[in-house]
């Protein structure tokens, strides 16, 4: 695994962020939170990389900015589909960034992960050298440490997701 490795990222390509971090980073983006104090915070995408035979184990975080891109498939659709869900997201929020601009994605923060973490470090690394993104995380131990999160926590994303 190479996030003992690196465990702070790789300045310049990507960062690491606990799943506590990426709780608080849910709880103020207007993407995930309707209810979010700055709405001109920066943007939260969830970026899960596991494959789809992963997903009956641990299911994907319930956010409308989650997005499931198979690291078998990331190569050749990761960018278009990223790029497809922020546009989505941005017509539902009202957001007026052209889509063709090439700072359209400067404002979205991408927190990737894989069951561990071992995977997401790659898809960050990928993601990181694109330089698209204003930034680029791994959550460290990913879906495994999401899924040990007090339960009152993670149901906290779901309550949300509802309203």
């Amino acid at each position: 695994m190479l996030s003992p490795l690196l465990p702070s990222g790789i300045p310049g390509l990507y960062s690491t962020a606990s799943v506590h971090d990426l709780r608080q980073f849910i709880d103020s983006s207007p993407w995930t939170n309707p209810s979010a104090s700055d709405p001109k915070s920066q943007k939260v995408l969830i970026l899960d990389v596991r494959e789809p035979s992963e997903l009956s184990l641990l299911p994907a975080i319930d956010t409308p900015a989650t997005i499931a891109v198979p690291m078998s498939s990331f190569r050749h659709d990761a960018l278009r589909l990223i790029r497809r869900k922020v546009d989505e997201l941005r017509r539902v929020h009202g957001d007026s960034a052209s889509e063709n601009s090439p700072t359209t994605l400067k404002d979205v923060h991408v927190h990737i992960m894989c069951a561990s973490g071992t995977r997401a470090v790659k898809a960050a690394v990928a993601l990181g050298w694109e330089g698209l993104f204003g930034d680029v995380s791994v959550v460290t131990g990913g879906m495994q440490s999401w899924g040990r999160m007090a339960p009152e926590t993670k149901a906290a994303t779901s309550r949300r997701r509802a309203e």
